[in-house]
């Protein structure tokens, strides 16, 4: 035993206190109890839950012994042979039975017949749940054998022959006991062992059984998969058609916006600018940073009255409008709402097409000028298409043929007036 060292540290000293060195009587009781400890004091061993030796104490040496090999503390390896069955046997029962245990046995050491009782104690402790074992080795004087001479006259005295008898009756009951109960430790050491042994047996067959349902899963996901990866491919390859076409259909577009000459907008439902043609660019004053902004919101180069009400009542009500609106103040276009519609037939939103019309109506205004004149002529005059309708109707045919306009216009010529008329070469 020696003595414990304190280093104490205190915040306002900067010199560590030196340790205090033991005094002369404490060093003299120190060396008496480890003279007690080792002449008086049995052989002592504490080993834990494995038989691993974790502290000696006592004259040790008859009991262990240290064979060739690597050197180990383990109590089943260094213990004498003689010993070993009857010490594994008491820590068994003592570890099952929970209880202080001993064993008398008697092995030989340099030559000398020695009896030693072996108990063995279970020790727990709060910080660990396996316990310790505390095995201690009492030595018992050895039973002294008369010579033949002392033997031949101690025969003769009753008393010391029964004394002798019964001390040997004694010593045999013991060992009977002790191997009666080392083979019942033993029997039960081998039923545990097959019991665990049959438990591991049992577990096996149930992992290789878990095993080969696995090794099945596996071969399933493995199908699966093989299958998922042919329809991964088949899907990838109508990707790679569909990318083809769309960038087709996306070179397409293109070019139908480049080279269309109507100005044409496509807006989202929430008026939002999707596309435009590149008529659009200088027809509407817009440019391609106005795509995403509301239509609304862009002072276009066309200014079109209530435009967002008329958008919206294309979205809701799906139907058609056609407007003529002022391009400029000499042009005349008409403006053309239709819904967008998706190959799904869903409404995402509206198609603005401008189309100058300013010609179209001189050419209208025209006609209807020379159709006022030639409706003023006294003559029966008649317009009508290839396959007999009629068309015009002047005032001189209604004198002429007694049918006004609104009966004349829209009829068969032919049926109407009971006359076949010639087509024309």
């Amino acid at each position: 035993m020696h003595p414990e060292t304190y280093v104490h540290y205190s915040p306002t000293e900067k010199t560590v206190r030196q340790p205090e060195k033991p005094s002369s009587m404490v060093l003299l009781k120190e060396e008496v109890d480890r003279l007690l400890l080792s002449e008086y004091a049995p052989a002592t061993l504490l080993v834990n839950n494995n038989l691993e030796i974790l502290v000696f104490r006592g004259k040790v040496d008859p009991f262990l012994t240290h064979e060739s090999g690597p050197a180990s503390l383990n109590l089943a390896k260094i213990i004498r042979k003689e010993l070993r069955t009857d010490v594994q046997t008491a820590i068994y029962r003592a570890r099952k039975e929970n209880q202080a245990l001993k064993e008398t046995v008697q092995f030989q050491y340099e030559g000398q017949q020695k009896i030693v009782t072996i108990k063995v104690k279970p020790l727990k402790t709060m910080d660990y749940e396996e316990p310790f074992f505390l095995i201690t080795f009492e030595e018992k004087p050895s039973t002294h054998k008369p010579s033949q001479q002392e033997g031949s006259e101690s025969l003769n005295a009753p008393a010391e022959k029964e004394t002798v008898k019964d001390t040997q009756v004694e010593e045999l009951k013991e060992d009977l006991e002790s191997t009666k109960q080392s083979l019942q430790t033993i029997i039960e050491v081998q039923e545990a062992t097959n019991e665990e042994l049959r438990s591991t047996m049992e577990e096996a067959q149930s992992a290789n059984e878990e095993l080969q349902s696995t090794n099945e899963e596996l071969e399933t996901a493995k199908e699966e998969l093989q299958s998922s990866n042919e329809e991964l491919q088949t899907l990838n390859e109508e990707l790679k058609n569909r990318n083809l076409a769309l960038g087709r259909l996306n070179d397409d577009l293109a070019n139908l916006q480049t080279n269309i000459d109507l100005p044409v907008v496509i807006v989202d439902n929430d008026l939002k600018i999707r596309r435009f043609t590149a008529s659009a660019l200088e027809f509407l004053k817009i440019s391609p940073s106005d795509v995403g902004r509301s239509i609304t919101s862009i002072n276009l180069g066309v200014p079109v009255a209530d435009l967002e009400k008329t958008i919206m009542n294309v979205i809701t009500k799906l139907m058609v409008v056609n407007r003529e609106v002022a391009c400029s103040e000499n042009r005349l276009c008409e403006l053309r709402v239709r819904p967008y519609l998706t190959e799904e037939k869903k409404i995402d939103g509206t198609v603005l097409s401008f189309t100058d019309i300013t010609e179209h109506k001189k050419a209208e205004d025209s006609l209807a000028m020379q159709a006022e004149l030639i409706d003023l002529s006294p003559d029966a005059i008649i317009v009508r298409k290839l396959d007999g309708t009629i068309t015009f109707w002047s005032k001189g045919a209604e004198k002429l043929y007694g049918l006004s306009k609104n009966e004349a216009i829209g009829k068969d010529i032919n049926k109407l007036l009971k006359t076949e008329f010639q087509q024309p070469l």
